[in-house]
């Protein structure tokens, strides 16, 4: 996004020519919720992506499956026609469903200017009709695509203002002997990118309302206590939990009695990791608490055994992910009895670690590559 506009990066050709090139086929993302687990291969999705347009490649979450409330795949679509709503989506056994689809972006195509980014005749029903009323000029402002009217006192002899003459003044030196609007009165303009311009106190409401509400819901935790029932887990590590530290005693308390936790709020606000063990098994002494890491000691209750423990939850860049490598290689220096280091590293040791997406690049392995080879 450049100054509001959408920029689409499409691939240069030898025969590229400004004039004739007619942007219609936009790439798009399309979520495709409460999708089948039958449908979410590879070829299945392309099939439904076909549909539609080109299909380009999925989400990583789609391609490891680590979110199945719906599938996000990436289409090439002639955005001159209508968008649909739905698709059909035959089965093996030939039974037909109604698949809906929700997209992140609708483009606007104007097809008198031929161009992405309004549309001619939603503008024209936008547009109202002045209503001159005892000398009163009525001045409209957009405000979500209705039409919403001000009044203004004006003479007689005063010809009818411009659309141009009501903007926003910002210039220190223009703004002089102007009243400045208040902020109901100052001119708005509504657009389908809204969700890119908001402002850091909106994204730290929205991150708060998701902390409170993400990992405390009944059937994560019904699921996280089955989990630990069949599997007959004495110790785990939570990642991305998203639940403020206030609520988190509560939820483990009430989905683990007995269990006792630790976490690394101290090491970041987030406090994106979790480690919960059964205190009549074990008991695990926490040494360290990093962004990327809690590091600590586990000892068994009923038997001599010991061992050194990491989870570990990996930033998302390169830059970022350096400094989990160097405490790796900083504890192990420091110990000598067995080490379980586990969680996710956000990272991949070579090209078959990506089923979907772009090409991997060396630098993207690097640097985990040469930690687990040190240390294997």
């Amino acid at each position: 996004m450049i100054n509001n506009r959408p920029i689409v990066v499409k691939q240069w050709t030898a025969n590229f020519d400004f004039d004739e090139e007619d942007l219609k086929n936009i790439p798009i993302w399309v979520k495709l919720p409460n999708l089948p687990l039958s449908c979410w291969s590879a070829k299945t999705l392309s099939k439904i992506g076909s549909g539609l347009g080109q299909p380009i490649y999925a989400d990583a979450c789609t391609s490891n499956i680590d979110r199945i409330s719906y599938a996000r795949i990436l289409v090439e679509i002639d955005v001159t026609k209508e968008l649909p709503k739905s698709v059909k989506v035959k089965d093996p056994k030939g039974r037909i469903m109604v698949q809906e689809l929700w997209y992140d972006w609708k483009p606007s195509y104007c097809a008198k200017c031929m161009r992405i980014g309004h549309n001619f005749q939603q503008q024209q029903q936008n547009k109202g009709i002045p209503d001159m009323r005892n000398g009163q000029q009525q001045q409209r402002t957009l405000q979500e695509g209705k039409a919403i009217v001000n009044k203004q006192e004006v003479g007689s002899d005063k010809t009818e203002a411009s659309e141009e003459q009501w903007q926003q003044v910002k210039s220190k030196s223009a703004a002089k002997g102007q009243k400045a609007l208040l902020p109901e009165q100052q001119l708005q303009t509504v657009n389908g990118f809204n969700s890119l311009r908001e402002t850091s106190q909106d994204h730290t409401r929205k991150r708060n309302e998701e902390c409170s509400t993400r990992f405390n819901k009944v059937f994560k935790l019904k699921e996280l206590k089955e989990f630990v029932k069949i599997n007959k887990v004495e110790i785990i590590a939570i990642y991305e939990h998203r639940v403020s530290e206030s609520k988190a005693e509560k939820i483990i308390t009430k989905t683990l009695p007995g269990w006792k936790w630790c976490h690394n709020v101290s090491s970041t606000c987030k406090g994106r990791i979790w480690v919960i063990w059964n205190s009549n098994r074990l008991q695990f002494t926490m040494t360290g608490s990093h962004v990327q890491m809690i590091h600590g000691v586990v000892k068994s209750s009923t038997s001599k055994t010991e061992f050194q423990f990491s989870a570990v939850y990996g930033l998302h860049s390169i830059n970022d992910r350096k400094a989990l490598w160097d405490t790796i290689r900083s504890i192990e220096k420091q110990i000598k009895e067995p080490w379980l280091l586990m969680g996710d590293f956000n990272s991949i040791l070579g090209a078959d670690g990506r089923i979907q997406g772009r090409e991997v690049q060396d630098n993207e392995t690097k640097d985990f590559r040469e930690v687990v080879e040190d240390y294997s």
